[in-house]
């Protein structure tokens, strides 16, 4: 390319990185960010690039790469950020915590928080579950609807991944996933759930009919509302 007077732009930098990475050249991708004809004024979107094609290929970017944008004042896309979340399976939760707090875009903060919650409950992350959870409830508590859907869909995941994970079940378990799945819209299921809830305990009794008494008149209510906004429509 230089013999032949071809420009050496940003985007050939991004190119051999993503290439690197696809062909599994993992080392040759990370020293394309050290090559001194790189501007500095690209220096942090190539990173970017690379530390998606790093997330791409289920390799965690090495955290001082992370540093290195933030202190340089960078910022990774909402896509690499989504893409590094989803496709690091292991790592620092930390450094995809902070991931998360730079997603400006509330469509991508909600898809990347969930993605995230997912993550730490396959790696047993249960406080820091807890917590994304609470703040994505902060997030949609404006929108019930919104709101209703991506708990649906989550707390059905969440429960997939904890019996993948041959996580212990007691009581408390079978409650608080009969109350999810009552919250959620689907009697059937909690139904057929509750026949594996033991029924001597009194007070175990009295949370399975508060349940009932909350959510299912909870759930006509939105039934009614739905409806309500799809004539409207």
């Amino acid at each position: 390319m230089k013999r032949t007077g071809v420009p050496v732009t940003k985007h050939i930098f991004m190119a051999q990185i993503n290439a690197y990475a696809a062909c599994g050249q993992i080392e040759k991708a990370k020293q394309v960010v050290l090559d001194k004809m790189i501007h500095v004024c690209s220096i942090n979107e190539i990173k970017s690039v690379l530390v998606s094609a790093l997330a791409l290929n289920g390799m965690m970017p090495n955290s001082f790469l992370y540093k290195e944008i933030k202190q340089n004042g960078g910022t990774l896309e909402p896509k690499v950020a989504i893409a590094l979340i989803h496709f690091t399976s292991e790592g620092e939760l930390s450094i995809l915590l902070q991931v998360l707090e730079e997603i400006q875009d509330p469509d991508y903060w909600v898809d990347g928080c969930c993605r995230l919650v997912l993550h730490c409950v396959r790696n047993k992350h249960l406080r820091s579950a807890i917590d994304l959870l609470k703040q994505l409830n902060d997030k949609l508590h404006t929108n019930d609807l919104a709101m209703e859907a991506v708990f649906d869909e989550n707390s059905l995941l969440i429960w997939s991944e904890y019996q993948a994970a041959s996580l212990r079940f007691n009581v408390l378990t079978f409650l608080r996933m009969y109350q999810v799945l009552l919250a959620s819209g689907d009697p059937k299921s909690a139904k057929s759930l509750l026949t594996k809830i033991p029924m001597d305990d009194p007070h175990v009794r009295c949370i399975i009919k508060a349940c009932q008494e909350t959510y299912v008149q909870s759930s006509s209510m939105t039934k009614t509302k739905k409806q309500k906004l799809k004539n409207k429509t």
